[in-house]
């Protein structure tokens, strides 16, 4: 039995040993935020508390004092209105001081407030690609921002405030009613161990409500979104799809409302329970006090603010407790943050010696498929592109080609074999500097509400103006902003500024075009380039292409067949496999080939 006992024991001081360290480091995490945006928010939190303590006693010895005065015998005017004054002036003050330090707080908040958002950005910013489509992930982010913005650091500091001033005022106030009357504590404490119990209920209620709340939060929020989003507004204009849109956002506002309504139900019901064994408790307690006045134990002044000091004892014992489960409520919902907050660990590997041009690359025995799926997109996928290599990708819709690249970006781990980089496994290098290695323009490419400049080069500094000009030269779409008056500052789109102009298809390819050649990278990598662009425009870029990607390793996926012809090699793609590779002319010896078909084919229309 002793053994039994103290395996019990040693689990439950495991748990709170667990629930410590959580805790603490909940605490280090608010206390870190605070210290680095306004430290000065522990002293405004400091004299809203010194307030705090001293708001009960004005009202309860202000009380005393007067009504003491206003029945006495020897009663004076003049005292009467200097204690009237005092309580009125003293509680303006009070409350003037409180407000004053209530928006200085606010303030505080707001910038506690940026700096998680900006956090939280940022570790999205670098989850694994493959999270960015992982609903458990989503839903990890969705409650690390409904998480804190629902606590926050006033969610926590403000509780622990609560308690410290509850803990100081309960003494005090205890003493006086145990002067009086220990059935009036009693009740007091009977009152306090009903509303910790439904409390308690009431909070595991709201973090129920909370955590079944997440996904269809999440998906309301999507079609949200997308009713107002301008780059999806074309297709549901065109569509007539505005109503089935509104009625998908309806149907998640409903069963949020619903989720909602559920957990305000069972709560009204524990709440109703509450109130009222509360306030029979307390006619007890004033009937008590009537009883000691009635038989002249008490003075009507000292019974006054008794009635006052019994109230504010109530108030200040909940609010210990409540405030403490509060806290661990607050604390539970915080985890949600700090835990998608360390989702993120980038750990330092291998750095890339940056050489340009000097990098081949290696597909060995490479296998995958996307994740929760079972079908593999690729299957045994063997090649290696040379350094300088120009290098075309082909094959019909769905061959696996997009998905070739999007490995080699590292949006994806393989399931099966490597991808090298110089002989080194890609996962050997630190994420910051390979991606310095890939210059990418994807078919779904996205040009953004800014100024073209910012558009290719994603900075606002100036001094970059003549490489950003020369990338555009290369692309062609230097032409559309010579004719303009604030040329490469121009604003695209209308979204932050009336007079931003609007991009054909065209045009913005070429600007996604330029944002590749600006970087410079050792390995271009253009998927579709030409698929927006008309044919003289098509012809214009394939004649710069090598100048482009001159001394790089360039590798192109593309469904025109016709610009194969300059590449060193070409690769094809069958489901999933590579089916053969080679130059244009010695595919096209291969009468019985894919590459040959689709060529041939492809001709005919042209001609």
């Amino acid at each position: 039995m002793k053994k039994y006992d103290d395996v019990h024991i040693n689990i439950v001081l495991e748990m709170i040993n667990r629930r410590m360290k959580i805790i603490k480091k909940e605490i280090k995490f608010l206390n870190n935020i605070i210290l680095k945006e306004a430290k000065i928010y522990y002293i405004y939190m400091i004299l809203g508390l010194l307030l705090g303590i001293a708001d009960p006693f004005i009202e309860i010895y202000g009380t005393k004092w007067l009504v003491d005065e206003i029945a006495s015998v020897n009663r004076s005017n003049k005292e009467i209105v200097r204690i009237v004054l005092f309580i009125i002036l003293s509680e303006f003050f009070v409350e003037l001081l409180s407000k004053i330090i209530s928006n200085a707080k606010g303030i505080c908040v707001d910038k506690f407030n940026r700096r998680i958002r900006l956090m939280i950005n940022d570790t999205s910013m670098y989850l694994k690609y493959e999270d960015t489509e992982n609903p458990v992930i989503l839903d990890k982010q969705k409650a690390a921002v409904d998480g804190y913005f629902k606590v926050g650091v006033s969610g926590i500091f403000e509780y622990v405030s609560n308690v410290i001033s509850s803990a100081i005022l309960i003494p005090t106030m205890t003493y006086i009613v145990f002067r009086y009357s220990f059935f009036v504590l009693l009740l007091v404490i009977i009152d306090v161990i009903v509303s910790v119990i439904i409390n308690g209920k009431n909070i595991k209620l709201n973090y129920s409500f909370f955590e079944k709340s997440i996904p269809t939060q999440r998906a309301y929020d999507y079609f949200t979104h997308k009713i107002v989003s301008q780059q999806y507004g074309k297709v549901i204009r065109l569509y007539g799809a505005g109503e089935f849109f509104l009625n998908k956002n309806d149907n998640f506002a409903k069963k949020i409302i619903a989720l909602s309504q559920n957990n305000t139900k069972s709560i009204w019901k524990y709440n109703k329970l509450e109130s009222l064994i509360s306030y029979c408790i307390l006619g007890g307690q004033y009937a008590i006090a009537t009883y000691y006045i009635v038989k002249k134990k008490i003075s009507i002044g000292t019974f006054s603010s008794l009635l006052i000091t019994i109230t504010s004892l109530n108030s200040s014992i909940k609010g210990i407790f409540n405030s403490i489960q509060s806290l661990n409520y607050n604390f539970d919902i915080l985890n949600n943050t700090i835990e998608y907050l360390d989702e993120v660990r980038i750990d330092k590997k291998e750095s890339i010696e940056r050489k340009v041009s000097q990098y081949d690359i290696e597909f060995r025995h490479v296998w995958f498929k996307y994740p929760n799926t079972q079908e593999y997109i690729l299957r045994d996928v063997n090649v290696k592109i040379l350094p300088g290599e120009c290098v075309a990708i082909v094959g019909k819709n769905g061959a696996g080609k997009t998905t070739f690249i999007k490995l080699l970006c590292k949006f994806y781990e393989v399931n099966k074999g490597e991808i090298l980089i110089n002989g080194k496994n890609i996962n050997e290098y630190e994420n910051s500097e390979y991606v310095q290695l890939l210059a990418v323009v994807f078919q779904d490419f996205k040009i953004f509400a800014f100024s073209a400049y910012e558009n290719i080069c994603f900075s606002s500094d100036c001094t970059k103006i003549n490489n950003v000009y020369e990338a555009c030269i290369k692309s062609g779409i230097n032409e559309k902003f010579d004719k303009l008056d604030t040329g490469l500052n121009t604003k695209l789109y209308k979204m932050f500024d009336e007079n931003g102009i609007e991009l054909s298809g065209g045009e913005a390819q070429k600007v996604a075009i330029a944002r590749a050649l600006y970087k410079n990278a050792p390995i271009v990598i253009l998927d579709e380039p030409t698929a927006a662009l008309d044919p003289i425009s098509e012809a214009e870029l394939f004649e710069k292409i090598n100048e482009m990607t001159d001394g790089k390793t360039a590798i192109y996926i593309s469904h025109r067949l016709s610009s194969c012809k300059f590449c060193d090699k070409i690769i094809v793609f069958d489901q999933g496999k590579i089916v053969d590779q080679g130059t244009h002319k010695e595919l096209m010896r291969n009468k019985y080939g894919i590459y040959y078909d689709m060529y041939k084919i492809q001709s005919e229309y042209y001609q």
